[in-house]
């Protein structure tokens, strides 16, 4: 979270420039841009709702409780369990969303992180100061971008994300970013649900949004500060489910009004284990490794190394970080190779730039080097996206295919160090998230009036596809 001090500092300054953003405000903005740019509707309305860092476990656990009945009668009728999708790593909010909203891996977004390093400064998304650098960067790239281009509508309730769409929640709310502060998160998600419900009343079935992307952040700060299995984030969601019921009603009435409707619930990422051990990785790399830059994500650090250091330096540093006992796994890229070491396995993947696989793909070959360079698992000239599920499941579920994303983006960093579960780098949340374990990869899918192939966990990136 924002240090409160830079954090007020902001807020000051935008109220100097904007009166405090209304309920009212979205759904005038879009009734006043009906018919004033040429846009029309398709008759059919997607309505995604994402509820940042909500666990699939703690949703289904809650729904077959009966907690939560306005999800499960909207959802799930007919009784039955929640869908799974998949995020990517790092399992953060900015590239998990750059991911969804763009139908990208990291590779393509650049957002490798919450924080990145552009024209060798650092960009930390998690601050307001940092939202223009993300929408220049997957600007022309969105979803809003494309349905703009067919002359289509959307809007986007998120505080961060919204180039291209026709109207959006006002990044300069001075009461919302007050009562984030004030751990007021509640304030956040009432008035987020408050602004769709009055857009979708004022606006005629009929011209409703071709797309409406709803973030609700009250889950997430509540787990990172009381811990992800905290009684009070169940409380978070139980209030979102009562708050949910005017909104899937109006939905409903459209329906039964011959407009189509699509609504979608999932998340852009789970949480590990609480938070019980800190290892101050950084400090002790400043003291031994001088010349090695840093940016610590909390349950990942990415590092990047002084040019004069050879593969075989760089390789060794990395052998030597992985066998510290809080350490999971560290990995690092020199040239086409990634090298992936942990305590008692060794991996290495080389990237096939030759091998065509589609518009986002790439080849790869991996082998698993733990007892010598000669034996391998993996078919040589598998696509990342489609490698084999022996392969796909090394050392967590989809973790090869997600790594090899993460170092084939161009702003990548020459290495990563990943903390055990429960162990992090810095000590500012009893929930953490960012690692690749289970807990934090797979995320909930509830879908109404669409379906996935039954068994599929698809990606976030392919979660849209349906628009």
């Amino acid at each position: 979270m924002l240090n409160s001090a830079r954090l007020l500092l902001l807020l000051v300054l935008s109220a100097a420039l904007t009166a405090c953003a209304t309920r009212y405000d979205l759904a005038e903005d879009y009734g006043d841009r009906i018919g004033q740019d040429g846009s029309h509707s398709s008759g059919q309305t997607v309505i995604f709702f994402l509820i940042d860092g909500l666990q699939a476990a703690m949703l289904q656990r809650e729904m077959q409780a009966g907690h939560l009945p306005q999800l499960q009668a909207y959802f799930l009728p007919h009784g039955g369990g929640i869908g799974l999708a998949r995020t990517i790593f790092p399992s953060l909010t900015f590239p998990a969303i750059g991911s969804l909203l763009t139908q990208r891996p990291v590779d393509r977004t650049g957002l490798i992180g919450n924080q990145i390093v552009s024209d060798g400064r650092i960009v930390n998304f998690e601050d307001p100061a940092g939202h223009p650098e993300l929408n220049r960067m997957i600007g022309g790239m969105t979803v809003f971008d494309r349905l703009r281009a067919r002359n289509l509508r959307s809007v986007s309730l998120d505080y961060a994300f919204h180039t291209g769409s026709t109207a959006h929640t006002d990044a300069r709310d001075v009461k919302a970013g007050v009562a984030i502060l004030n751990h007021e998160y509640a304030y956040v998600d009432d008035k987020t649900l408050d602004s769709l419900d009055l857009l979708l009343k004022k606006t005629p079935t009929t011209q409703w949004p071709d797309f409406i992307f709803v973030h609700l952040v009250g889950v997430d700060f509540t787990s990172h500060d009381a811990g992800p299995d905290a009684p009070e984030v169940l409380d978070v969601l139980a209030e979102i489910d009562g708050r949910l019921a005017p909104i899937f009603r109006r939905l409903d009435n459209g329906e039964r009004a011959g407009h189509k409707v699509i609504t979608m619930l999932s998340s852009d990422h789970g949480f590990d284990r609480e938070h019980t051990r800190t290892v101050n990785l950084e400090g002790a790399l400043q003291r031994v490794a001088k010349g090695v830059s840093v940016l610590d994500e909390g349950r990942y650090m990415s590092l990047s190394f002084p040019s004069e250091w050879t593969a075989v330096q760089r390789a060794d540093f990395i052998m030597r970080l992985s066998q510290i006992p809080d350490v999971d796994m560290a990995a690092v890229k020199n040239g086409n190779r990634v090298v992936i070491r942990s305590q008692g396995d060794s991996t290495d993947l080389d990237y096939l730039p030759e091998m065509d696989c589609g518009v986002n793909g790439f080849g790869l070959t991996v082998r698993d080097t733990t007892a010598g360079p000669t034996l391998a698992r993996g078919a040589p000239g598998q696509c990342a996206d489609r490698l084999d599920a022996a392969t796909n499941s090394l050392y967590y579920p989809y973790f090869i295919s997600n790594l090899a994303h993460y170092f084939h983006a161009q702003s990548a960093p020459d290495a990563i160090v990943i903390a055990k579960p429960g162990v992090g780098f810095n000590s500012k949340y009893r929930g953490q998230h960012g690692g690749p374990t289970q807990r934090e990869l797979l995320v909930p899918l509830l879908l109404h009036g669409a379906r996935v192939k039954d068994g599929s966990v698809p990606a976030l990136s392919e979660l849209l596809d349906i628009l």
